[in-house]
């Protein structure tokens, strides 16, 4: 019980905190961001022009490793041309291949502005000699024509907010300015994009009072199991955790999950139940634990499942089978939709494209493959005292079962996939029946253990290998049609 008490005072004091401390984002602390950010790039700009040994240097066109280093490594871009008798500026030294100045920056009055080049937005600020220009680009958002993983279309600076929010002409409160107090440009709000966003310290201890609550459930169903009945058990806990999930898809119980960049469902979405990364991540997790409950709890008991009448045994056998399809399906179709539906990198050939939510993705395989196999283990749990150990009756329902399945399909395009699928199970469920390959329930052996790693990493990654292909034919077309 003390618990849950912890648990509601932490819940008390977040809402203190998020209404009375509050740090919810806003278009003046977006704006504020962007501004100190922009005055520290034209303050280093400055300090670079008033350095008389460096400017020589790049005029002789004498450079030092350091001094190399020191100016391409700034994060903005700079340029210095020479005006020749005529006029005419030259370039002579830039700090980047990103882009170029325009002809007609070069010629604007003035020191400082806002400008659109080919592939984004910046501030400009420019210092003019007798003989010498010097611009400095500072890039705010970029703008591409065509997108991909290398080109995004979002702010500088680590600044995540392009989904909120937009850099206008228009007159709004969030004015960025310079260093010296010029207008550069405003801070809209995108239309329908306005969420809620909690305090950082007030997100963790919602967060905290969840997990505690959680522990609060795990407890007093292990107590249901070990002084009633597993079944029981089960009863209190499935239910329970069903409706707690169920109840955070419509309101912010325990936080707004969408105010995080993981349940965008622009990164992934597939439908009203795995409508972001986010939400499959807790899903694969609140599977997991299930799995997890029910396995620990029969290697602890070391029962077996007892059953009155035998002829039931087909009717168990039955629920086995239809019960392993509908996860080996649906295990399957996620991992599918996790590469085809989303814009989630697995391409580790390609370590540079990974991200964030790779990470998270390898995490949900991972939850999924380690519950589907508890699963598998506990339904040939259940059967064992049933039937004898290689009987054929279960590959031939579920195969009877699984082409019965696949005749109602009206995809037809996925069906290749899929009898893929259903010729996999057999075989998985083949070489789990094997004595030399079976895990007890009760004693995890080392060795086995590996291979069954090593099974489905390799499926997993085949499944993987194979939509990357497919979505890298996608993405091509949509550019060639796109240029």
């Amino acid at each position: 019980s003390y618990l849950l008490i912890i648990a509601a005072w932490l819940i008390t004091f977040s809402f203190i905190i998020d209404n009375y401390w509050s740090g919810n984002s806003s278009a003046d602390a977006v704006r504020d961001k962007i501004e100190n950010y922009i005055h520290e790039q034209e303050k280093d700009f400055e300090k670079l022009l008033s350095d008389n040994i460096i400017l020589k240097k790049i005029d002789g066109n004498k450079y030092e490793e350091g001094l190399l280093k020191q100016l391409t490594g700034k994060p903005y871009f700079l340029y210095r041309y020479f005006v020749n008798d005529l006029g005419q500026p030259q370039l002579i030294f830039w700090n980047t291949q990103t882009v170029l100045p325009s002809g007609m920056l070069l010629t604007l009055p003035g020191n400082s502005g806002f400008i659109k080049l080919d592939n984004g937005y910046y501030v400009w600020r420019k210092n003019s000699g007798i003989n010498n220009i010097t611009v400095a680009l500072i890039p705010i958002k970029w703008d591409y024509f065509v997108t991909n993983t290398y080109l995004q279309n979002n702010f500088v600076d680590n600044l995540a907010i392009e989904q909120q929010y937009d850099i206008s002409g228009k007159h709004t409160n969030a004015l960025v300015k310079s260093l010296a107090g010029k207008s550069f440009f405003y801070i809209t709000e995108k239309a329908g994009s306005t969420v809620a966003k909690s305090n950082t310290v007030a997100v963790c201890l919602r967060l905290l009072a969840a997990l505690l609550i959680l522990i609060f459930i795990h407890i007093v169903a292990t107590y249901i199991a070990i002084k009633q009945s597993l079944l029981r058990a089960l009863i209190f806990l499935v239910p329970l955790i069903f409706l707690l999930r169920l109840i955070s898809y419509y309101y912010p119980i325990p936080l707004n999950f969408r105010q995080f960049e993981l349940f965008d469902p622009s990164v992934y979405g597939s439908n009203m139940i795995l409508r972001s990364l986010g939400d499959l991540l807790i899903n694969a997790i609140l599977f997991s634990w299930v799995v997890l409950f029910i396995y620990s709890q029969l290697k602890e008991k070391e029962s077996r499942i007892k059953i009155a009448k035998k002829e039931y045994k087909w009717v168990i056998l039955v629920f086995v089978c239809v019960t392993l399809l509908a996860a080996t399906f649906m295990a399957a179709q996620i991992i599918r939709s996790m590469v085809a539906d989303s814009q989630i990198s697995f391409d580790v050939i390609n370590f540079f494209t990974l991200n964030m939510y790779s990470v998270t993705g390898f995490i949900v395989l991972c939850c999924i493959a380690i519950g589907y196999f508890l699963l598998s283990q506990i339904l040939l749990f259940i059967i064992q005292p049933l039937f004898p150990r290689n009987f054929t009756g279960l590959y031939l329902i579920v195969a009877i079962a699984g082409l019965i399945f696949l005749s109602f399909q009206l995809n037809v395009a996925d069906a290749g996939f899929e009898i893929l699928i259903l010729g996999w199970l057999i075989m998985y469920l083949f070489l789990l029946t094997r004595d030399n390959l079976t895990l007890s329930i009760k004693i995890i052996n080392s060795s086995k253990l590996i291979f069954w790693l090593f099974f489905f990493s390799v499926t997993i990654a085949g499944v993987i290998m194979l939509e990357n292909s497919k979505k890298e034919l996608r993405n091509r077309e949509h550019y060639a049609e796109t240029l």
